[in-house]
């Protein structure tokens, strides 16, 4: 019987495997093994990053379980969900790949595909045993992860990848700052609350002096308005900073690249800051086994930022600071 590693190698695409030869066996640089494979650079890193992740969290997974579904859990589970589990997880198959001489499955049809996922990962978690859950978390894992979604999109968590988050992160921007009138002033009435407990979610308002508005909102409501995908934070002080930004860079005229560079990965983390990130964005609250490869990227590029900032203001900059400017 193959060991956990093993297991894990084989679940590797070829481009994964040959860009950890590149990379560890061979010590080839990223731009060298990019050339090797034929990839551009920012794909090659992709296929790298990937590779490394799912070696690691299925290495882990298979020193659980020797196979990635439980045969107490193939006894519940529907054939069709096992099957596309096998397919699209182990043996690396496209959806197409998948589906192809299987016209009576019901993953032919992608509503009733959705509609048997959701009601499968239900009966998962309705188990509430440890196999189910670690079989629901790699589920989640593979699906961010992977270059292409296997899970139903009002599901899935944000991917593993920035550059593949951009459209959430935007989709959020375009919620707070264009929203109609008639809408802001049906949240005041809806949600609106004077309790010294308030949240706080920020918007943009052009009727206000300010031009934007941070409403006050009772606690228990958090839900009702992480379903709509709004961010609420906890101090007022966190909400007024985040929809200052917000507001100076919609105001902005040009929108260059550098604007861009230095607004987004500040936003980002002020969308984390918020008290429901986890609900807006559909986060599994374990994550014992899993690691993000870029977790702490933007915080580095907010410290840089904020250090220019000072430093282009003549402010004294300590040895640390300038440690962080270099890094």
């Amino acid at each position: 019987m193959k060991n956990s590693n093993e297991q894990a190698w084989d679940l590797l695409t070829t481009d994964e495997q040959a860009a950890l030869n590149l990379s560890i066996k061979m010590g080839k640089s990223t731009w060298e093994s990019g050339e090797i494979l034929g990839k551009a650079h920012y794909k090659y890193l992709e296929i790298k990053s990937r590779g490394e992740h799912f070696f690691k969290v299925f290495s882990e997974y298979f020193e659980k379980h020797s196979t990635l579904i439980e045969p107490e859990l193939r006894k519940v589970l529907h054939p069709d969900f096992i099957y596309l589990l096998e397919s699209t997880i182990i043996k690396r198959k496209s959806i197409k790949e998948t589906l192809e001489g299987n016209y009576e499955s019901m993953l032919l049809i992608e509503t009733s595909r959705n509609r048997l996922i959701e009601k499968q990962l239900n009966i998962l978690r309705e188990i509430k045993t440890p196999n189910a859950d670690d079989l629901i978390l790699i589920i989640n894992e593979f699906d961010r992860c992977n270059n292409f979604r296997i899970l139903p999109r009002h599901i899935q968590e944000p991917s593993f990848f920035k550059r593949r988050n951009k459209s959430r992160d935007l989709k959020q921007l375009k919620l707070v700052s264009s929203l109609p009138s008639f809408i802001i002033d049906t949240l005041h009435i809806n949600f609106s609350y004077k309790g010294k407990d308030a949240v706080f979610l920020p918007i943009l308002d052009n009727r206000e002096k300010r031009g934007f508005v941070i409403l006050k909102v009772k606690p228990t409501r958090v839900d009702d308005l992480s379903r709509l995908s709004f961010s609420i934070y906890e101090s007022e002080e966190e909400a007024l900073s985040t929809i200052k930004l917000v507001k100076e860079y919609i105001s902005s005229k040009s929108k260059t690249c550098k604007i861009g560079q230095r607004f987004w990965p500040q936003y980002r983390v002020k969308l984390k800051a918020a008290i429901n990130w986890g609900q807006v964005n559909n986060i599994i609250p374990q994550r014992g086994i899993m690691l993000d490869a870029f977790n702490d990227l933007d915080l580095l590029q907010v410290k840089k930022i904020e250090l220019k900032k000072k430093k282009e203001a003549g402010k004294d900059i300590s040895k640390e600071e300038k440690f962080w400017l270099k890094s």
